[in-house]
């Protein structure tokens, strides 16, 4: 007869092979299948939200742009062949680069490492002159950083501050208007009074014309006032 309230010798042998080897495996078991349940979550994720990695992390109007497909554009000047987009990884523009000596060996306009000769990330896009790369700083309107990098040395060549509605190319060189020390006021800006009302700094601005062959830095000596954040 069995007896509820009374421990018996086979109730504590099953005890002690369920304690000792049956709870153990089963521990072991659960936590294998739930270690490779997550690696393979996590692999997923991964393989989703994981940009593609960028080569030779640092390191534009325009020669010619020749096409675009989905966020790539690409243009290509009398010596390199330039694919660009925005950033997968930060702030600016990751770009692609080949030399090129004719239409024969243009790359396809896809952001796709093996067409090219080396990547970079660096800032926004704004024009290829030749074998320079013009780009602009900034994350506010108004004064921004200009940035040229030599794309056969792959250095930076020049920099400068100007302001970003006034930029233009002209065979070897590049006009715009920077920033002088002379400060604004109601005599030298007559939209001081506004701009201050509005919350913005006014900056007195100066012609400039760059020459690519040389980086000498040409004042006109016509000077705008502008605002700017």
């Amino acid at each position: 007869m069995i007896k509820w309230n009374e421990y018996t010798w086979y109730s504590r042998l099953a005890a002690i092979v369920f304690f000792i080897l049956i709870l153990p495996s089963l521990t072991f078991y659960i936590g294998v299948q739930y270690q490779l349940t997550k690696s393979s979550i996590e692999s997923e994720i991964s393989s989703v939200n994981t940009p593609t990695p960028i080569i030779n992390t640092p390191l534009p109007n325009t020669s010619a742009t020749l096409s675009a497909s989905s966020n790539v554009a690409c243009v290509k000047s009398s010596q390199f062949f330039v694919a660009y987009r925005d950033s997968t990884i930060d702030l600016g523009t990751d770009y692609l680069i080949k030399h090129v000596t004719g239409q024969e060996n243009n790359p396809p306009c896809v952001f796709n490492a093996k067409y090219f000769e080396y990547a970079t990330t660096s800032w926004y896009f704004k024009g290829v002159m030749s074998n320079m790369l013009i780009m602009d700083v900034g994350t506010t309107a108004g004064i921004r950083g200009l940035l040229i990098y030599n794309l056969d040395t792959q250095k930076e060549v020049f920099s400068d501050e100007y302001e970003d509605l006034h930029l233009s190319f002209e065979k070897n060189t590049i006009s715009y208007l920077s920033p002088i020390d002379e400060k604004a006021d109601v005599k030298n800006c007559t939209e001081f009074n506004e701009n201050t009302s509005n919350g913005f700094k006014s900056f007195i601005l100066t012609h400039i014309v760059l020459s690519l062959n040389d980086f000498s830095r040409k004042d006109l000596g016509e000077h705008i006032c502008s605002a700017s954040e």
